[in-house]
């Protein structure tokens, strides 16, 4: 008698499931350090897939040491392709948002599959997003101050990282928080 074989089905995964990405947006490794980097050693440590864009691939090693990976903005910019549905954060300069119509449209597209999260950093973060076309509707809201607490091991690898930009940034001490304007989007 001939038993039978079931047919392989094609709901089984063909691996692991994506591991869920934050991403920010700088205009060199030092400033993406600087202002976010507790928060994406934090990530990384979390098991996310850590990355940051820039248009200067100059400082690879104080990303690596918070465990990011850098890309080229540029193509980035230039790309239409999606950024992937497993990005859950995106980080960003608020001036560099506010100036660089360009950088609003990645953040659109990176939102356009909810849920996730702009953090804006710096001076200049807008009381709301306005009407600007690059917005989607859902992200014309307020964006709300946040803090992201840093692990204690943040904090130090926040440090070396800082050290290894050979950027001086006088009285900069790496605190125990870093300050952003959150806009979510679920």
């Amino acid at each position: 008698m001939k038993i039978p074989v079931p047919a392989a089905s094609a709901a089984v995964p063909a691996g692991p499931p994506p591991r869920p990405r934050v991403a920010a947006i700088a205009r060199d490794a030092a400033e993406a350090v600087r202002f976010a980097g507790g928060w994406l050693f934090d990530q990384a440590m979390a098991g996310w897939d850590v990355n940051v864009l820039t248009r200067d691939d100059g400082d690879l090693q104080s990303l690596r040491i918070l465990g990011a990976r850098r890309h080229d903005l540029a193509s980035v910019l230039t790309s239409r392709a999606p950024l992937g549905k497993c990005l859950r954060a995106l980080a960003v300069p608020a001036e560099l948002y506010l100036s660089d119509p360009g950088i609003a449209a990645i953040a659109s597209r990176a939102l356009e599959s909810a849920p996730g999260e702009l953090l804006l950093w710096g001076d200049g973060a807008p009381a709301g997003l306005g009407q600007d076309p690059y917005v989607p509707a859902r992200l014309r809201r307020a964006p709300v101050p946040v803090q992201h607490r840093l692990s204690f091991a943040a904090q130090a690898f926040k440090a070396q990282a800082m050290a290894a930009t050979r950027v001086p940034y006088p009285g900069v001490i790496v605190g125990e928080a870093e300050s952003f304007r959150s806009v979510s989007v679920h």
